[in-house]
């Protein structure tokens, strides 16, 4: 099997939607691959890698942070009408790039509860709560 982190390096940029708890971590973890990471908040801070977008507010950064982005992941949950707010805004300039990558990062609350046990992809959703119902 081919090594697919072993690809990666300085001549990647990473764009990552929703810097909670999981974005910030695969953020510091292809940090260490050497790649460029630029993540979003829904408040300015006081770093140069960050930008700000919250579509509830409608504060929608420059497209200018797609220049050279090779691989897109998102982190943020649908809206309250259960819409993807990156593909709401984004998604005809996304396609528009040469991307070699997109991801979208949910959470295992799709399938509901498992008594602990271990759950994948190949597993039936089946989530109890509304806004896991929305990430389906």
């Amino acid at each position: 099997m081919k090594d697919l982190a072993s690809s990666l390096g300085k001549n990647k940029k990473f764009l990552i939607f929703g810097c909670g708890f999981s974005g910030s971590f695969f953020a510091k973890t292809i940090k260490k691959f050497g790649c460029k990471v630029l993540t979003s908040s829904r408040s300015k801070k006081n770093d140069p890698n960050n930008f700000v977008f919250d579509s509830e507010k409608q504060i929608i950064p420059d497209e200018t942070i797609f220049d050279g982005v090779t691989h897109v992941l998102s982190c943020i949950p649908p809206d309250k009408n259960g819409k993807d707010p990156v593909l709401n805004f984004f998604k005809e300039k996304m396609q528009n790039l040469s991307l070699e990558w997109v991801g979208y990062l949910s959470t295992t609350g799709v399938y509901g509860n498992s008594d602990g046990h271990w759950v994948s992809e190949k597993d039936k959703p089946k989530p109890f709560q509304e806004r896991s119902k929305k990430k389906i």
